[in-house]
Order: structure tokens, then C-alpha cells, then sequence
């Protein structure tokens, strides 16, 4: 595939509302390392797969083999094989929140290729993407798509009550609350 590089930078500035594209799905380009190619772009590859910094855990605990905790949640999947040129699946649906003020989304979550973005306001709907067909988010698909909506709406609602549960309790030792918790309406 030859990279739109400019394209992603364009996608990034077009839009300002907090969980559009541009915004939390910004590409990934992994970089094979190599002798003959140390000055040149050919091996700069851009990678399709949905990833997002909850993984580096998972990814770095992997990488150094030692064990992920049981204790408490962990959002993240391993994406080393990705990284390392494998075919790689995400099983794990990628969750997004908050507070922000402004006339925009609170939450979203992406899963295989698609993205809910929930308002939580009682005011608008909830607006669903293909962001594999239309990574510019311009065809909101959820009146075509109810039944895919309602499902990745309650697997987002089950997460933001471990992650209100991690924050009001503390699932993480140390953790000192900041700020406040995603106002739901």
C-alpha cells in the first residue's frame, strides 16, 4: 500500500471535536529495521490494525516476559507479534472518555473496525462508523446498524462501571483520584 502520510496529517487538522478521527485514531507506522535501508522509506509501513496505548503494558510486559498482574484490570492486549511483522487480530474493544465541555462525543469505543461515539447528554444520538470504509467519520451508520450500536454501547457502559469501580476504589495501589469521574446524563 503506498502511504497517504500527507492524507493522515489532513484527517488530523479536519476535525476538532474531541473523539472524531483526527483526534484519537491517529496512524500507527511501524519501521522495520534494516542494514540496506536505514536511510530509506521503503520499509515504513502503514498499519491498518486498531491499536492504542492502553496496549503498551501488556506489550512491554511481554516483552520483557515478565507477568501481567491479576489483581486488577487490565484494558491492554499484547501487540508485540503486530509489531514484529505477524498477523495480528485485536480481541479487545478500545475504550474512550470525558469531561470535556465542549459541544462534542464524552465517550467512544472502537471494536473491529467500527466506532460508537456516545454523546451521554440525553440530548443527541449516538453516532456509529465504519472507520475502516470511512475513516473520515462522514456516514453515521446507526440507524442502518441499531443492533451493532446497542452492543457496543453496553460493552462500553460494562467497562466505564470497572473503570468508575478502579476509580472510586482504587484497583491500582497508590493511585490518588484526579479530577472527576465521566459525568453520565
Amino acid at each position: 500500500e503506498k502511504l497517504k502520510i500527507n492524507e493522515d496529517i489532513e484527517l488530523r487538522k479536519r476535525f476538532d471535536k474531541k473523539f472524531y478521527t483526527g483526534r484519537v485514531a491517529l496512524p500507527l507506522y511501524r519501521y522495520t529495521m534494516h542494514k540496506d535501508n536505514l536511510t530509506k522509506n521503503k520499509n515504513l509501513k502503514k498499519l491498518l490494525t486498531t491499536v492504542c496505548t492502553l496496549d503498551y503494558l501488556p506489550t512491554m510486559a511481554s516483552t520483557i516476559g515478565a507477568p501481567l498482574p491479576q489483581d486488577r484490570p487490565i484494558d491492554g492486549v499484547d501487540m508485540l507479534d503486530l509489531l514484529k511483522g505477524s498477523i495480528w487480530q485485536r480481541d479487545k474493544f478500545i475504550p474512550f472518555a470525558s469531561n470535556v465541555k465542549a459541544n462534542t462525543p464524552k465517550a467512544a469505543i472502537v471494536h473491529q473496525g467500527y466506532k460508537l461515539c456516545l454523546w451521554l447528554d440525553g440530548q443527541h444520538q449516538d453516532e456509529l462508523y465504519d472507520i475502516q470504509k470511512d475513516p473520515g467519520e462522514r456516514e453515521n451508520l446507526f440507524n442502518q446498524r441499531p443492533e451493532l450500536a446497542a452492543e457496543l454501547r453496553a460493552a462500553y457502559f460494562e467497562w466505564i462501571e470497572s473503570a468508575q469501580h478502579s476509580y472510586e476504589f482504587g484497583d491500582y495501589p497508590g493511585y490518588v483520584k484526579q479530577g472527576s469521574f465521566l459525568e453520565i446524563k
